[in-house]
């Protein structure tokens, strides 16, 4: 269950950040070309995070 709890907070922390890609705003969810949603983040979200760029879970880096 703690894993599923991690997995929100790195999305969270992810959408809080605009897209390079794909032009998505904070809060919203990436979309491909064609206007569909992602089916997962684009990489250039997590590069602004950097405990998810070296591997940290987000709980873990902020102590």
């Amino acid at each position: 269950m703690d894993g599923d709890l991690e997995e929100i907070a790195r999305a969270d922390l992810i959408e809080r950040e605009p897209c390079p890609r794909c032009g998505a705003s904070p809060g919203s969810v990436c979309r491909g070309n064609s206007g569909v949603v992602a089916v997962d983040h684009h990489t250039g979200r997590y590069a602004k995070i950097p405990a998810l760029k070296a591997g940290t879970s987000p709980d873990k880096s902020a102590s």
